[in-house]
């Protein structure tokens, strides 16, 4: 078979120019589409990629944040819980210290209150004692007694202490007058008991040595004295009476009982 040259040649250039065509108008604007696809699916998957390292950014952000957060909660529940414990304290000893300063003020007025008691009973207690030996004495007066009550108080006036004769012996040669009827110049002398005129005779010659010049003695009767005379002058007093032995015994039991509570009261 003989070949046509020709026309192989004609087929040749037709192929060679149909590839031409074809690559121009048909395999070029494939190929173009491809790219742009493969640019554009590219760009998506970079668009992709940076989202999801974003997304994985965020994510960690977000992790870290909340381990913060959780940290942080734990720190600020951890001091609460100190700063309510620490509270709890303070209010709970504030309040112990309130119930003991209350305690402590109850006490104190009980015990004040103890005190003030048995004190009024303790006093009470010596005064009736004080007073019934008083009844008792007034009760038993008699003649006899009124007479060794007269002896024992003259026997105190003959035998004064100095302190006691200085002062009596000022108060009464004070101004050095003579005038024996001024009111100013009596000299009183009270008695439990009515004084007979023998009686008041002594009295006054024991008086008058201690006088520069005679003064006249006022005599009266009080009751009150229990068993005991007096004598006054200007302010100064001389007396002798059961009364004096009878405060010294109820202060001395006013004090013993006011011993026997403190030596009873707790340490």
């Amino acid at each position: 078979m003989e070949i046509n040259w020709f026309t192989l040649v004609a087929q040749i250039i037709n192929f060679l120019i149909l590839v031409v065509l074809l690559k121009r108008f048909l395999y070029r604007p494939i190929l173009q589409a491809m790219e742009k696809r493969e640019r554009t699916i590219a760009d998506r998957l970079q668009e992709a990629t940076e989202k999801t390292q974003e997304a994985q950014q965020e994510a960690e952000n977000y992790r870290r944040k909340q381990q913060e957060w959780e940290a942080q909660r734990e720190t600020l529940l951890t001091q609460f819980n100190s700063e309510v414990e620490v509270w709890k304290k303070a209010q709970l000893q504030r309040a112990q210290e309130e119930v003991d300063r209350d305690r402590a003020k109850l006490q104190q007025v009980l015990q004040q209150q103890q005190k003030s008691f048995f004190r009024h009973l303790q006093q009470d207690a010596c005064r009736q004692v004080s007073l019934t030996v008083r009844r008792i004495l007034a009760d038993l007066a008699n003649a006899n007694l009124e007479q060794q009550v007269l002896e024992t108080f003259l026997d105190y006036l003959e035998n004064l202490k100095p302190e006691e004769r200085q002062a009596f012996c000022a108060a009464v040669n004070s101004n050095g007058h003579t005038e024996v009827d001024r009111p100013e110049s009596l000299i009183t002398v009270q008695s439990a008991f009515d004084l007979s005129e023998v009686s008041r005779e002594k009295i006054d010659r024991v008086v008058q040595k201690y006088l520069i010049s005679p003064m006249r003695l006022q005599f009266q009767t009080v009751p009150d004295l229990t068993c005991g005379i007096e004598l006054r002058a200007k302010g100064c007093k001389l007396a002798w009476s059961m009364e004096n032995y009878l405060n010294t015994l109820e202060e001395s039991l006013i004090k013993l009982f006011a011993e026997e509570m403190k030596d009873g009261e707790p340490s």
